[in-house]
């Protein structure tokens, strides 16, 4: 079944934007068919949060920078990247 032809992309996108909230049906619009692919990574990448204290994940966010060089990475889609760092001595009791 071809979805392009069932209705309008606006259509699409517009259900793909009440989604923005659900990372997973995101993920899974983004396989559906290429023509969602734009309106899912726009939620899903629109805000990175990177906790500094896991290295693994700012080295594999830097790995995203550093090799994303076309039109069609994730890295088009990141408008915001919160870093932050976890202070356990802030949790409120925690010693």
């Amino acid at each position: 079944m071809n979805h392009d032809s069932m209705f309008p992309q606006e259509v699409y996108e517009h259900v793909i934007d009440h989604l923005h909230d659900d990372k997973a049906a995101l993920g899974v619009c983004g396989r559906v068919c290429r023509a969602w692919v734009p309106a899912s990574r726009y939620h899903l990448f629109r805000k990175v949060m990177i906790p500094l204290d896991d290295v693994n994940t700012v080295a594999q966010f830097l790995e995203l920078l550093k090799y994303s060089t076309t039109g069609r990475s994730v890295v088009t889609y990141i408008h915001k990247v919160d870093m932050h760092q976890i202070c356990l001595h802030n949790l409120g009791g925690v010693r």
